[in-house]
């Protein structure tokens, strides 16, 4: 009687094409798990990267140079100009009192500094602060109010990032005081930082400002305007000898992160931002000229249709027409 069953050879042969076909699902688990992965990590990369272009435009493009000028100063109010004239309607103090308010000296506003500074250290930009018209923190204002001007500091600083030895994060730190050294971590009153944005390899940052071309200057005596040049700078502020403004006129940003944690590939971002406050720190304020009448022409000459403005050409029509009016109304009627 013959055995039904399966010989030595086809049951390797089936070993062998199940194993074939393990490996083949398992790969493409591998590849389409690795796919995902890289996907999620590119996803997260672009969202923080977005993230971080919206908060350096809206803090750089609102960087500005703030002044201090007696003719800005804010003008008293008529409830403060009452409450000054209720307190002089009161008696007079001692002499004594008297003579202490009258020693004190009157504390002038001192000059801003530090309104633009970036640091480099290597590769890297380790700090950049500077003074900004758009804060991110906003409060309700009462109902029925006009929208109060705010400006702020805010520095960025490049860290270490405990998490991944190889890589560094970008804290940011924003407050309403001026003054750079409260941003100082050794500070009493330390300013709350977040964290931006983190697995950073490399954060630079570079400067232009416009300067006059040696090669091609004007002659001295030329009306012409002097040919600039932008120069290309990594810290700021520049030496005084440079001719530089206190602000620089861009900004641009190359921003190296890493892929994944594994630190083997990188992806380089580059942003650039215009200064939109540059030209205003250029010209010095002069104080407001009361606007001159407009000259009358002179009796003798008449102005010519093409010298006329508008208004007057339209005015000098309306005259001429009521003078034709007249004259045909005034006109005795033939039979």
């Amino acid at each position: 009687m013959k055995q039904l069953g399966f010989t030595l050879i086809e049951l390797l042969i089936a070993l062998f094409i199940s194993s074939l076909l393990a490996t083949i699902l398992f790969r493409t688990y591998n590849i389409s798990t690795a796919v995902v992965i890289r996907a999620n990590d590119i996803i997260r990369q672009d969202m923080d990267t977005a993230i971080l272009y919206n908060v350096l435009s809206r803090d750089i493009s609102g960087a500005f140079l703030p002044y201090n000028d007696e003719e800005t100063q804010r003008k008293p109010k008529k409830d403060e100009q009452a409450k000054k004239d209720a307190a002089n309607k009161q008696p007079k103090k001692d002499d004594a009192t008297k003579e202490t308010e009258d020693t004190k000296k009157k504390k002038k506003p001192q000059p801003i500094k530090d309104v633009f500074v970036a640091t480099k250290k290597g590769d890297n930009t380790t700090m950049m602060t500077f003074i900004t018209s758009n804060p991110i923190a906003i409060y309700e204002q009462a109902k029925n109010s006009k929208p109060k001007q705010r400006m702020v500091r805010v520095m960025y600083r490049l860290e270490k990032d405990a998490d991944h030895k190889n890589a560094f994060r970008l804290m940011r730190q924003e407050a309403s005081n001026l003054d750079r050294a409260a941003f100082d971590p050794e500070a009493s009153h330390t300013i709350r930082s977040y964290e931006v944005i983190d697995m950073i390899k490399r954060f630079e940052v570079s400067f232009e400002y416009p300067k006059v071309s040696e090669q091609e200057a004007p002659k001295e005596d030329s009306k012409e305007q002097p040919p600039f040049v932008y120069k290309k700078v990594n810290s700021w502020p520049v030496s005084s000898q440079e001719g530089a403004p206190q602000i620089p006129a861009t900004a641009t940003i190359e921003l190296t992160l890493w892929n994944n944690e594994l630190f083997r590939s990188s992806t380089t971002y580059t942003f650039k931002f215009d200064i939109d406050a540059f030209i205003a720190s250029l010209v010095p304020r002069k104080k407001p000229q009361p606007k001159k009448p407009p000259a009358k022409a002179k009796s003798g000459k008449k102005q010519s249709v093409m010298q006329m403005k508008p208004m007057d050409f339209i005015s000098n029509l309306n005259q001429m027409a009521h003078q034709m009016l007249a004259e045909f109304e005034n006109k005795p009627k033939t039979s």
